[in-house]
């Protein structure tokens, strides 16, 4: 069984669309939506107190569909594989080697009508890649699947992600401009210590009429920088805070390219427990709140 890609153009952006996960794990699970016509994946640190959703869909990936080939090694196209009602996701898992699969998209991103193939069989009831392929006119190369009944990966639907990790009450949101993100790396940076142990605890205020996001130095006070203002959809604003691990923040947020939104969980008199960032269209990333010293 494979599926079959052919490149419409620069792939530049599928390179970055998985650079935007290398940040917090070396591995990751790819799965290909023939129905969504999309790539997406989930990754999550290793004591997955930061988990990341990512889709991008084969055209912002410059990738089309060829063709697919089922049990019978019979080719289709990518309609008549959803006329016959297969809606599983292929799988392709890659451990510990994503920054190399990223080099190797790279070397074929400028290159012309190149072809990318995946081969998988029909495992347990799941699509499992078991080898990659990338073929252009002058260069072939070959990527192994991995294994993912290794405890490295964890499958999340997207309904686990959406409905549960990334659920909040009475959402709060904030918009925020990647320059003020950058800057706040770079600001959060100058009296760090450890980025392991340095706190930033982003606080929601009213400031005289409106409502602003501020990102705080919880450690030795820094810093204190408004980051955005209250998006006018809010329902019933509060005042909360909410304590994350700086490393986790750099981690959600380095590789990261488009504006992004910022949500905290608005509940009266209780401290949030989780922060919610959606950069652009592509990736929703949740941070969870760490216990602090308040004094």
């Amino acid at each position: 069984m494979e599926i079959q890609f052919q490149s419409t153009g620069n792939t530049s952006g599928f390179a970055t669309w998985l650079k935007g996960f290398k940040e917090m794990s070396n591995t990751l699970l790819i799965e290909i939506d023939t129905t969504g016509k999309q790539f997406v994946s989930k990754t999550f640190t290793q004591d997955k107190t930061v988990v990341k959703f990512g889709r991008a869909s084969f055209d912002e990936a410059g990738l089309e569909v060829v063709f697919l080939k089922g049990k019978d090694q019979k080719k289709m196209t990518a309609e008549e594989w959803e006329q016959s009602g297969e809606q599983r996701r292929i799988l392709f898992g890659i451990y510990d080697s994503l920054d190399r699969f990223i080099k190797v998209v790279d070397l074929f991103s400028g290159s012309e009508n190149f072809k990318f193939t995946l081969k998988f069989s029909d495992v347990d009831g799941k699509f499992i890649t078991s080898k990659a392929e990338f073929k252009s006119l002058t260069l072939n190369m070959k990527v192994d699947g991995s294994d993912i009944s290794n405890s490295e990966f964890k499958e999340i639907s997207d309904e686990q992600f959406m409905n549960g990790i990334a659920a909040m009450e009475n959402p709060m949101k904030f918009n925020v401009n990647i320059d003020v993100i950058k800057m706040l790396l770079n600001v959060s940076n100058i009296y760090s210590t450890d980025a392991k142990k340095d706190v930033i605890m982003f606080s929601s205020k009213k400031d005289g009429d409106a409502w602003t996001l501020h990102a705080i130095d919880h450690n030795s006070g820094s810093f204190d920088y408004i980051v955005a203002y209250l998006s006018a959809d809010a329902q019933n604003p509060v005042e909360t805070l909410l304590p994350v691990i700086r490393n986790n923040f750099i981690l959600a947020t380095k590789s990261d390219i488009d504006n992004a939104t910022i949500t905290l969980s608005g509940l009266e008199g209780q401290t949030g427990l989780k922060l919610r960032i959606d950069s652009g269209d592509n990736f929703s990333t949740v941070i969870a709140s760490v216990n602090v010293d308040e004094n």
